[in-house]
């Protein structure tokens, strides 16, 4: 399944194998063959390819592909084009069967849709306006991606210099000297709004605590929500995930009734000594993350780090917390900013996915006759 792409046209096989080691087990194809997955959340987010660059132009592969051979009235970029349209998957995720989690859209559904078909010409006509087009908005999805990544790169490296680098008369000390450390709550959790909200590692984003709608709850009674209810300043550090997302930090600067979960931990700073948020930025620095990732306990697929190993963890800060206060809103403002920025050009990369999908529609309504440019202004307009 992961060689079957999201907006990539040609699948991009990376395993040869003996034809008699998978012609019993997976699913057959043929060089030319449009590929569909079939599963959720595969298919609704559009995993979907033209197979190419096959062995002796044949192809094993997931017995969740739905494959399709085109015929003599069906170019096969045509096809692919049709499947690609928002409006196609949003139609047949309604129509799935099987268990939560399981589900697969209908076969009923797909052989049932019925497709345009003008003359073959005219569909590779438009299939070349379509090429031209997606190449001029992924090269321009490329460039706002690449702005996105530098807005957070250019506050990453502010942050980062502030706790390298250090002002005069900075004071290392351990973070267990001058903050409090617990871990979460370990009850069992439910969807049905019973009990208290819990925040788990997945709403730790951004060096800080979301409420993302669909949070789970922790059935307790009041006197244990009251160990674990978390207050504004309270800093959560995630001690066991991947490699690359143990350590993720959030502070906590909401109001209402919220626990936490027994995979992070919860540190309390000791605010005569030092800023919530001065321990969170300093959290999230690379300064911080580095240090403290060598000293993680890994297995095959998970890294750990205990509160013990936390709370010997250096760190470093103005003594005078006024100091402390001043660098917190110099960051805050460049965060704001670089938030503002970002939100920018998610609003682009949110049109030109949009536009995509415009351009689609008209070309299956028989509306697109215009050269590539044209269709990228009718469709923007």
């Amino acid at each position: 399944m992961e060689d079957l792409g999201i907006g990539q046209k040609f699948t991009n096989p990376r395993q040869v194998r003996p034809l008699a080691e998978v012609s019993g087990s997976y699913t057959y194809f043929a060089e030319g063959d449009v590929l569909l997955a079939k599963i959720t959340p595969c298919f609704e987010n559009g995993k979907l390819g033209i197979a190419t660059g096959l062995s002796n132009a044949v192809g094993f592969g997931s017995s969740e592909y739905v494959v399709f051979r085109p015929g003599e009235l069906v170019d096969r970029e045509w096809l692919y084009y049709f499947l690609s349209r928002q409006s196609f998957r949003q139609e047949g995720a309604t129509r799935m069967t099987g268990a939560v989690g399981h589900k697969r859209v209908a076969m009923e559904f797909i052989e049932a849709h019925p497709i345009p078909l003008p003359p073959i010409p005219e569909q590779k006509r438009i299939v070349a306006i379509l090429d031209e087009a997606f190449e001029g908005i992924d090269a321009a999805i490329a460039n706002t991606e690449k702005n996105v990544a530098n807005a957070r790169e250019l506050f990453d490296n502010h942050l980062t210099s502030i706790f390298a680098e250090r002002g005069k008369g900075w004071l290392e000390r351990r973070i267990g000297d001058i903050a409090n450390t617990q871990y979460g709550l370990s009850e069992k959790m439910n969807e049905d709004r019973q009990g208290y909200k819990i925040f788990r590692m997945g709403e730790v984003q951004g060096g800080r605590l979301i409420d993302t709608g669909d949070m789970k709850y922790a059935d307790i009674t009041r006197e244990e929500f009251l160990k674990y209810k978390l207050h504004p300043g309270d800093v959560l550090f995630n001690r066991t995930n991947s490699y690359d997302l143990v350590g993720k930090t959030g502070i906590y600067d909401m109001s209402g009734d919220y626990c936490f979960a027994s995979y992070l931990v919860r540190l309390e700073a000791d605010r005569t000594a030092l800023t919530p948020a001065f321990l969170n930025y300093f959290m999230n620095s690379s300064v911080f993350q580095r240090s403290v990732k060598q000293k993680a306990s890994r297995s095959i697929n998970q890294a750990n780090i205990n509160a013990t190993i936390l709370s010997n963890e250096p760190i470093f800060l103005p003594q005078a917390v006024a100091d402390q206060v001043a660098i917190v809103r110099e960051l805050d403002g460049l965060s704001s900013q670089t938030q503002r920025l970002q939100g920018l050009y998610q609003d682009k990369l949110a049109f030109m996915s949009g536009l995509k999908q415009s351009i689609l529609r008209k070309a299956f309504a028989g509306e697109l006759t215009a050269h590539p440019e044209k269709a990228l202004q009718e469709a923007a307009e």
